[in-house]
């Protein structure tokens, strides 16, 4: 693996150079600084109607430039100079709202979505909000465990590669600690506990060489240029999101903006991408986004350039696009899609055996060849029947599809012979209908009430080959479809000054096998003070079992029988209970603290006295093979945490989290273990500052610290592996040893130059700075009959530069 980042590192840094050469193409132009349009909608934050006459100033400006919002609640607000902006915003009849740090470019207008909330009493909420952050969640009916988060703070941490998932690592109760995957462990669940949303329809993992049932993947398809303002919730979350036991992931596309074509290209680690967006025609409020990104290190193989990743190397390619049309009623209609494709093959027969490495890209005695995709697409119409109430009508399609083949190696002479001995095929679709209605009775009552009808069309199988019998036996396998119904109500009521209850029941019914589900949720917050607020959360959750997992059979086909299989299952349910405090320590500084535990039940295990439980799925790249499986395993996980953020004012900002948990379950032996998820602690620092090189060029600068507890593995028994020539783990024992701690510091550098009609900007994230080898696994390996560990990532040099145009 040295070998690896020497060569990678050696040309990362060319890269980085050729990128920082481009800024000397550029220097002798005409810096000249034109003040650019900043445009975007106001409207009701519990209605979602357009508020008419709201007025946006721009904060410190002489002389006064401001505008108001017309009849459809949209606004333009021109001249504004480059640089970081600050806007006051306020409508009669609603408490104000200050935008602080808005980064305001050449190239391409700035656009907000602002939500102002309706003021039930002059004096008494104005006090409330101004607690109000930007971390606030855009979903007003999440008071606890929840978290707002837009474009730029996704792009602003160091080591998050533009990844909203690694993103989210930084927020407290997050683990990844997982250089290679994306995956998200929320207060020690399993990452399969997480569900994503887009534009308000459940989808699959949106990563490429995501592993069918997982959420996670080593590279995101999401495209930070074309996210919209979402939300991330890790407890207690509102009856709107279901079948999930542990969080929610709730993104949306942004709009494109109005007015000339605007162009955006980019180039890193990442890929290479290529964005446009706009007016269908000059007076049209009609708009389109559209993004492509092409794998950059496959398009370097193309043209000979080699990055030390020998045959391995990634091959993606993603598309993000959203159509936006407004109609007369203040509704609109739009389309949008994000679809994508990627395929890997990683060699062992390709390895060097002379270096002291060999299992970086995975197993030197196996050939993995990998393909997956992934589309999402839909057509969504919001109506509005008056200026209280509107409806939405979401419509749309999904496809995830992966393949796996993976041949055994036996060496001879350092001579590999190959022979298949898996191979998988995966293929699962969606047709998803989601309609709410949104009424906001007064200033005091909202409800949001929907149903959301789910058909899953399913085609897979898993074959293995067994050795001792010669054969192939297909472990799982299903096709055909069934049907998921949920439906919510959720409710908001600030039944005074200072007092918010934020309740809700969600119900479903899996027709494959007849379960049910009816679950409360209720949030609760008042603010104590000005500057302390308290929050209370309670929530009942569940979450359907993987179809793979319904679908494995016993070993011998003659055996099989409808005990033996596991469609008899039910849901794994969860209790989550969640006590918080949010103190704004000074005008930009704020304490956020929460402590919570959450009661796990009805979780598969076998049906014999056995360790296994199904908490622990997702530890690994596939699904647990396991047959007869019952619903009597439990689980608990509690723990504390602590946020201490500095909003982006003065140009600084620092973000301090810190969790300290534990995470357990039984299976059907009676015995409580650790979880493979139960790290224990984890702690992120976060500092960012930028300082102006005169009027149009820009340096930042960002460093990330953290630090979290090792992950508990199942150890293996050398002695039987040696013996039967595979690894063999003691499953009588599992999740007995810990990794070691996990340590990463990275450090990230950028420019940013604002030319008259354009935007440059350059940035080096470098990421483990100190190169340490962190553990990623542990392995038995056949050929030199020695258990190994897998290191992560050492030393990491993501460069990359994006023009606006």
């Amino acid at each position: 693996m040295e070998k690896y980042h020497i060569e990678y590192c050696r040309n990362s840094w060319l890269l980085s150079l050729f990128f920082i050469l481009l800024l000397s193409c550029f220097s002798g132009r005409a810096l000249a600084q034109e003040g650019q349009t900043v445009q975007g909608q106001i409207v009701d934050s519990d209605s979602g109607y357009p508020i008419i006459g709201a007025n946006i100033i721009l904060a410190d400006h002489e002389p006064l430039l401001g505008t108001t919002t017309d009849a459809d609640g949209r606004f333009q607000l021109k001249n504004v100079p480059l640089g970081r902006q600050s806007l006051k915003v306020s409508a009669m009849g609603y408490a104000p709202q200050f935008l602080r740090s808005i980064l305001v470019v050449g190239g391409r207008s700035t656009q907000l979505n602002i939500e102002l909330t309706e003021q039930a009493t002059q004096l008494e909420e104005l006090v409330i909000q101004g607690q109000k952050t930007d971390a606030r969640p855009n979903n007003e009916m999440a008071l606890v465990s929840g978290r707002g988060f837009d474009t730029e703070l996704t792009e602003r941490f160091a080591g998050s590669r533009n990844d909203p998932a690694r993103m989210a690592t930084n927020f407290a109760g997050v683990s990844g600690a997982n250089d290679g995957r994306n995956d998200i462990i929320i207060r020690g669940n399993s990452p399969m506990g997480v569900l994503w949303r887009l534009e308000d329809i459940d989808i699959p993992s949106p990563n490429h060489f995501a592993s069918f049932g997982s959420t996670g993947g080593p590279v995101g398809m999401l495209n930070t240029n074309a996210l919209g303002r979402s939300d991330f919730m890790t407890s207690a979350f509102p009856a709107s999101y279901g079948n999930a036991l542990s969080g929610a992931f709730d993104l949306t596309m942004r709009n494109g903006k109005v007015g000339r074509p605007m162009f955006t290209g980019q180039i890193g680690f990442n890929g290479i991408e290529l964005g446009a967006e706009g007016s269908f025609s000059k007076n049209s409020n009609a708009t389109y986004l559209i993004n492509y990104r092409y794998s950059t290190l496959d398009l370097f193989k193309k043209i000979g350039l080699n990055f030390g990743t020998g045959s391995a190397v990634p091959q993606y390619q993603d598309l993000s696009m959203k159509l936006n049309f407004p109609l007369k009623n203040a509704g609109k209609l739009s389309v949008f899609a994000l679809g994508g494709k990627s395929s890997i093959d990683i060699l062992g027969s390709d390895l060097d055996l002379e270096s002291d490495d060999t299992d970086l890209y995975g197993n030197e005695n196996v050939d993995i060849y990998n393909t997956s995709q992934t589309l999402v697409t839909g057509l969504s119409h919001t109506y509005f029947f008056d200026a209280q109430t509107y409806g939405k009508l979401t419509l749309a399609y999904t496809h995830q599809q992966n393949g796996v083949q993976v041949d055994t190696l036996t060496w001879q002479q350092n001579v590999p012979s190959a022979r298949q001995e898996i191979f998988s095929h995966n293929r699962e679709d969606r047709l998803v209908a989601h309609y709410f209605i949104n009424r906001k009775w007064n200033s005091k009552h909202t409800t949001r009430s929907g149903v959301m009808l789910t058909n899953f069309i399913n085609d897979f199988a898993d074959s293995t080959y067994i050795n001792y019998a010669d054969t192939w036996h297909t472990y799982r396998s299903g096709d055909g479809n069934t049907q998921l119904v949920q439906a919510y109500t959720d409710w908001l009521y600030r039944f005074a000054p200072k007092w918010q209850l934020k309740s809700g029941v969600y119900g479903s019914y899996y027709f494959l096998n007849d379960q049910f589900a009816i679950e409360p949720r209720i949030n609760l917050s008042y603010q104590w003070t000005d500057r302390l607020s308290v929050n209370a959360g309670f929530g009942m959750h569940s979450q359907t079992q993987p179809i793979p997992v319904l679908y494995a059979k016993p070993e011998f086909d003659g055996t099989d029988t409808s005990l033996q299989d596991n469609l008899n299952l039910g849901m794994s349910r969860s209790i989550h209970y969640v006590l918080g405090m949010n103190y704004q320590l000074a005008e930009y500084w704020s304490i956020k603290s929460e402590i919570y535990y959450q009661d796990l039940y009805d979780i598969p295990v076998a049906a014999q006295p056995s360790g296994f439980s199904m908490l622990n799925a997702g530890d690994d790249f596939a699904l647990p093979y396991k047959f007869g499986l019952v619903n009597e395993g439990v689980g608990r996980n509690y723990g504390m945490e602590l946020t201490v953020e500095r909003q982006f004012a003065d140009q600084f900002y620092a973000l301090l989290t810190g969790s300290v948990f534990g995470s357990k379950y039984q299976g059907s032996d009676g015995i409580w273990r650790n979880t493979a998820f139960n790290s224990e602690v984890v702690t992120n620092a976060l500092v960012g500052k930028e300082w102006a090189l005169g009027s149009n060029l820009t340096l930042t600068a960002d460093t990330k610290v953290v630090v979290a507890g090792g992950r508990y593995f199942t150890p293996i028994d050398l002695e039987e592996s040696r013996k039967e020539g595979r690894e063999v783990r003691r499953e009588d024992d599992p999740y007995s040893e810990k990794m070691d701690p996990y340590f990463r510091w990275d450090f990230k550098i950028g420019l940013r130059l604002n030319q008259k009609k354009l935007t440059h900007e350059w940035v080096i994230d470098i990421q483990n700075l100190t190169n340490r080898q962190n553990g990623y696994s542990i392995n038995y390996n056949s050929r030199t009959e020695q258990i190994t560990q897998v290191s992560q990532l050492g030393l990491f040099v993501v460069p990359q530069y994006r023009i606006y145009f």
